[in-house]
């Protein structure tokens, strides 16, 4: 705040990454799910592969549906055919590296699984949300193993530590 008061056009860190995570957004606005620049996009700006996502669908469908990634390659002549068996569903691309015929795949499989949807944007959004949880998830883990490590106090001082957590806790919520 106060430099913002001193040099009005002064961006924070926080407010850069938020007007760069924006502009991805309307970026992927305009790209389908099946482009084959996808994986370089998703390199260059830092987002989930799309061989992240399908596992991410993997995860949130653990039961439901066949949780086995198959992939098979095939070197042809300076190009490797890459065959993805998911379940009932199988593609098969011809792509310069393992890499991409990996993720080439999983679009392709995503596309399958997602067909409302037309851009890479709206795949994003939809595996996003989860991505934030999981980040709060191990952020409280690692609060709950710290507590735990702590050398032995007695037990009033233990009890303290607990009740002043809850309190930060209850105050973070109240927020």
């Amino acid at each position: 705040m106060t430099m913002k008061m001193l040099y009005p056009e002064y961006i924070s860190d926080n407010e850069r990454s938020n007007i760069n995570s924006s502009h991805f957004k309307e970026f992927f606005k305009h790209i389908k799910v099946d482009n084959l620049s996808v994986t370089e996009m998703c390199d260059r700006t830092g987002t989930k592969l799309p061989i992240t996502i399908l596992q991410e669908f993997l995860k949130r469908n653990l039961g439901t549906l066949s949780n086995e990634l198959k992939f098979s390659h095939t070197i042809l002549d300076k190009q490797i055919e890459t065959t993805l068996t998911f379940g009932d569903l199988k593609e098969t691309v011809i792509t310069a590296t393992k890499k991409e015929g990996k993720n080439y795949a999983c679009q392709l499989i995503i596309k399958k699984l997602h067909p409302d949807i037309h851009d890479w944007n709206g795949i994003m959004e939809l595996y996003e949300k989860c991505e934030m949880d999981d980040k709060n998830v191990s952020i409280k883990r690692k609060e709950i193993y710290n507590l735990a490590l702590q050398d032995k106090p007695d037990d009033s001082n233990k009890e303290n530590m607990i009740l002043s957590k809850l309190r930060q806790e209850m105050f973070e919520i109240y927020k």
